[in-house]
């Protein structure tokens, strides 16, 4: 291993470390692992949430399978009690998440045969039909009313996310129809249902709409490209100027999945109106430019963005430019984070907890994107998730370093030297909370940080 130059060779020293503030705390990271999360098997679930919180997350993201959830169509959908429906698990799960003080995002997705539309194609995956908004609206209300704080002992929840992916037709079919868009029209009207019905139960229930997936097609195909989606889900042209629309959505926070499948976090998307994880400015701008334009329905005048999913996966997956070692694994996450809080947004979820079975015959078929090996041994990624650490060079002669601290205490910045490890600077961070350090470095250098007795994992800043 190359060790670096020495401190006075590198000509390095903090110039300022900023102390949190409000605005800090607000950067919040989650867990994606429904699997694990919802499970019956309670001691799995338990360690998995005590997983969770050791990671300092504050969020998990839970998916209300709503076809899996009904034994067949309620006589009284909106009653919680109706015997159609079966919550059991989930029921635990909200449970045992509250009382590790996590917050919830339910997540709907999957409609029952019930209500689809339709018509539909034997190709067509099931729960993707048209599904029927009204119907929708009628689960959310359920689903909300049981988890208000009001019914059965069972605790709050307050988000709500309406759909996953709608601009694949894998959860949302058809996308177009003779190369005209359908979809998007059908998902405003699930979210403006779904907006109604978990309001009507208590106003400061949040719903959070868009949860796009990164990349899409030519119209006529079977994705929409993301920020064509957003731009006619909230009434805008091609130039984010207002359209006529229907109906406006009613929304309280959007979401996006900037997943990346080409290469690193500094990878942007091929086309421009595709979104991975360097891109969020992106969907911040047209988000912006529909509060200007008036094309979004309520009060509120600002609408918080989130990633609710991003992933890479991990070697021995197979060959790819998008499948990194262990240790670039880890490094790629933090670096991501760091992006979505330079692009504004307030919450990162992160998919999934554990690898699946690796299946050596078909590599592809399985998901190797966990924080955790299969067998639970921590990767370098756990480390880089709860505690990240990252420099950007803005100049020739300073770098910006940027962490989330996982503990409240006194924070160090440390610089690798052919003598060991030695302090640059200390300052006292809160836990939770972004810090930023200014450092006037030239060339290369490792560099790591340390608060509370817990180690980043090690940061190779380069020399331009």
């Amino acid at each position: 291993m190359r060790k670096a130059n020495s401190l006075v060779a590198g000509s390095l020293f903090l110039i300022s470390l900023a102390a949190p503030n409000a605005a800090d705390a607000t950067f919040r990271t989650g867990i994606d692992a429904a699997g694990l999360y919802e499970t019956g098997d309670q001691s799995q679930r338990e360690r998995w949430l005590d997983t969770t919180v050791n990671l300092n997350a504050g969020i998990v993201r839970l998916d209300a399978h709503w076809g899996s959830m009904v034994t067949g169509k309620p006589a009284n959908p909106t009653d919680p009690a109706d015997p159609a429906y079966e919550f059991s698990d989930f029921d635990e799960a909200i449970r045992d998440a509250t009382a590790r003080n996590l917050r919830v995002m339910i997540t709907f997705t999957n409609a029952p045969p019930y209500a689809e539309g339709g018509g539909k194609p034997a190709v067509v995956d099931t729960a993707a039909w048209k599904p029927d908004p009204a119907e929708l609206g009628a689960f959310a209300k359920a689903v909300a009313s049981r988890y208000s704080g009001g019914f059965g002992g069972l605790p709050r929840v307050r988000y709500y996310e309406a759909w996953n992916e709608p601009n694949l037709d894998l959860y949302l079919a058809p996308q177009y129809d003779n190369y005209k868009s359908v979809a998007v029209d059908r998902y405003r009207r699930m979210v403006n249902a779904v907006k109604r019905a978990v309001s009507s139960v208590r106003r400061d229930n949040a719903v959070v709409a868009g949860s796009l997936a990164p990349y899409g097609d030519e119209p006529g195909g079977q994705r929409t490209r993301p920020l064509v989606f957003l731009r006619k889900f909230f009434c805008l042209n091609s130039k984010l100027k207002a359209t006529g629309c229907p109906t406006k959505p009613r929304i309280d926070i959007l979401s996006h999945h900037p997943i990346n499948l080409s290469g690193g976090p500094r990878r942007s998307a091929l086309d421009p109106d595709d979104v991975s994880s360097p891109d969020m400015k992106n969907v911040a701008q047209v988000l912006r430019a529909a509060e200007r334009q008036g094309t979004i329905a309520g009060n509120r005048k600002r609408h918080p963005l989130w990633v609710t999913e991003f992933w890479w996966e991990s070697f021995p997956d197979g060959p790819h430019a998008a499948i990194p070692g262990l240790n670039k694994h880890g490094r790629w996450i933090e670096e991501a984070l760091y992006l979505f809080w330079k692009a504004g947004v307030k919450t990162a979820i992160y998919f999934t907890l554990v690898d699946s079975p690796l299946d050596r015959q078909n590599p592809g078929a399985t998901l190797q994107a966990g924080l955790f090996l299969e067998d639970g041994t921590p990767k370098p990624a756990a480390t880089a998730f709860r505690f990240p650490f990252v420099t950007e060079r803005k100049s020739r002669r300073q770098v910006r370093a940027w962490g989330k601290s996982p503990a409240t205490g006194k924070l160090r910045i440390e610089r690798e030297t052919k003598h060991g490890w030695r302090k640059v600077d200390s300052e006292n961070v809160k836990g939770g909370h972004v810090f930023q350090a200014k450092l006037s470095l030239k060339g290369k250098a490792r560099l790591r940080a340390s608060v509370a007795g817990q180690r980043s994992l090690v940061w190779t800043q380069g020399k331009h």
